[in-house]
């Protein structure tokens, strides 16, 4: 009977482990998919913003000016400045580009943490996560800033590259001289370019 009693005991105890070992492995997936969120940042780590402003210490108020993104509100329909466009989208370049390396180095997602957020900055689309990284990171912001300067981050760089022609809503190509969309702007000037190099090469 204490024989039985103590194997039961036993596997009870083995299948607690094992659930708990099935439970952090699944908390350990969630984390490296970076599902997972911290309370406190860890030492030593820092926002991007933050490492944004560490690498620019000059220029703190335009960064901060800057970041406003925000769409100005209309009685049907939302609108937001080409310039404020512009810089988001560079400054989600530059959030990729960090995230990228940070997963080629560790092999998993940024480290998210929550952070306190106000009813307004709820409404304008804030959800109170974010990333942070090693502070060493400021390198790689710096190198990034190096090819892609605070003050051209307004530009979008395919506006060189195309005249907008307003009475047909459509972008005329600088190699070309066809007229495009605006959202297959990229692609096509890609392509004029590979064939211009041909071209010339011939």
């Amino acid at each position: 009977m204490f024989t039985m009693n103590k194997m039961i005991y036993e596997q009870l105890e083995s299948k607690t482990y094992e659930e708990l070992r099935v439970e952090l492995t699944f908390f350990k997936d969630l984390h490296m998919k970076g599902n997972v969120y911290l309370e406190e940042t860890p030492v030593d780590h820092l926002s991007l913003v933050e490492l944004l402003l560490l690498a620019e210490p000059d220029n703190e108020h335009y960064i901060n000016s800057m970041l406003n993104f925000g769409f100005k509100l209309n009685p049907t329909h939302q609108t937001r400045n080409i310039k404020k466009y512009n810089k988001h989208r560079k400054l989600l370049e530059l959030s990729h580009h960090i995230a990228s390396i940070y997963k080629k180095e560790y092999k998993c997602c940024a480290i998210r943490v929550k952070q306190t957020v106000h009813k307004g900055e709820i409404l304008s689309g804030r959800t109170g996560m974010k990333n942070v990284y090693p502070i060493k990171y400021i390198e790689n912001i710096r190198n990034f800033l190096k090819l892609n300067p605070l003050k051209n981050w307004d530009k979008n760089e395919l506006d060189y590259s195309f005249k907008y022609i307003e009475k047909v809503d459509l972008y005329e190509c600088i190699i070309c001289e066809n007229n495009i969309k605006k959202n297959e702007r990229k692609r096509h000037f890609k392509s004029c370019e590979q064939n211009l190099e041909k071209i010339l090469d011939f």
